[in-house]
């Protein structure tokens, strides 16, 4: 089942900058589990923001799938190991950039 739980809440969730305040639930979801799902994931504080407001609103377990990643190269290490080796892969929609498979 499909259904629009959140709401823009009174406190702002950006870059960066989560808060438990960002969203509003908009009916008590007394155990429930939920599945967020996200077009993209930059930092993750929108993500974190919405999750808690989930969570602090009775869902027992919230969950989230992101479609796509945002990654920046000049981040860290880490970021730029990710981004050479997926700009070595010629993009294919039958393979993951990060996978050989």
């Amino acid at each position: 089942m499909h259904e629009h739980l959140l709401e823009r809440g009174p406190a702002r969730a950006d870059h960066n900058l989560a808060d438990d305040n960002a969203f509003t639930v908009r009916r008590p979801l007394r155990g429930e589990r939920v599945l967020l799902l996200d077009d993209t994931l930059t930092t993750g504080a929108r993500l974190q923001s919405a999750a808690s407001a989930l969570s602090r609103n009775g869902a027992s377990a919230v969950t989230a799938v992101v479609v796509g990643r945002v990654i920046d190269p000049d981040w860290n290490d880490n970021c730029r190991r990710i981004w050479d080796q997926a700009r070595e892969s010629q993009f294919s929609f039958g393979q993951c950039c990060l996978c050989r498979d």
